[in-house]
């Protein structure tokens, strides 16, 4: 069986720890790395997301006329724009 001396557990220990402190930091920027990219994703859907619904809100339609002519349904829409829908 093979003794090591004091000193050269010391020695192992210390290069241990040197090596583990520097994982350690590295693990800490990558997950702020990720913290950011995530809370960068998720504040970007949110604004997706608000931007779709006020949107919608805005051309908010309303049906004003619906006339059956030559067999095709013609619906009159009401908007910020005037449309005329065939369906």
């Amino acid at each position: 069986m093979n003794k090591h001396t004091l000193l050269e557990v010391d020695s192992r220990l210390s290069t241990h720890e040197e090596v583990c402190a520097l994982r350690y930091e590295e693990i800490g920027a990558r997950l702020k790395r990720l913290e950011s990219i995530l809370m960068a994703s998720a504040g970007a859907i949110i604004i997706l997301l608000l931007s779709i619904v006020l949107k919608w809100h805005e051309t908010n339609y309303m049906v004003i006329n619906c006339n059956n002519i030559n067999n095709q349904l013609y619906i009159l829409c009401w908007s910020n724009r005037n449309y005329g829908y065939a369906v």
